[in-house]
């Protein structure tokens, strides 16, 4: 059956041709949340640190027994350093979700010695059309130290 109410009858004949019906209604509802598979930044690092802000695109991987195209969106994201540190830029924005899968994260890291990489954490979740949410999954892009740690 179809999500929603059907109206389903019966019909029982028997041999002399007597002729009785019944009808009962079938609720179907959709319990199941989407499955979040894998979520994909359109980039994994951010350089050279600029202090400027980068866009970033999530991309996920998603199915849901009901719904083609469940929505999702990027409900959080963290650093692992302090927003604003000593030698920092002196900036106390340093990521902003612009749409539902779009970030703008700050490329730079904290501290004097710049010895630590800064990792951000954007997490994603998924809701299908019947309000379903899925498990959260996480992506991470890196600032990293020095142009010889991307890729290794």
């Amino acid at each position: 059956y179809p999500l929603g109410t059907t109206e389903v009858t019966f019909t029982a004949t028997d041999d002399s041709g007597n002729v009785s019906t019944a009808s009962t209604r079938v609720t179907v509802e959709d319990t199941t949340p989407p499955v979040l598979e894998s979520v994909t930044p359109s980039k994994n690092y951010l350089w050279p640190p600029s202090h400027k802000m980068r866009r970033v695109s999530i991309s996920p991987v998603v199915s849901d027994i009901c719904d083609a195209d469940p929505k999702c969106r990027v409900v959080e994201v963290t650093s692992s350093q302090p927003i604003n540190d000593t030698a920092d830029g002196d900036t106390e924005i340093d990521w902003e979700i612009t749409d539902d899968l779009k970030v703008k994260l700050l490329a730079e890291r904290a501290g004097n010695d710049f010895s630590e990489p800064r990792i951000y954490t954007i997490t994603t979740e998924c809701t299908d059309e019947s309000g379903n949410v899925s498990n959260s999954m996480s992506a991470t892009v890196i600032v990293p130290v020095e142009i010889e740690d991307i890729g290794n």
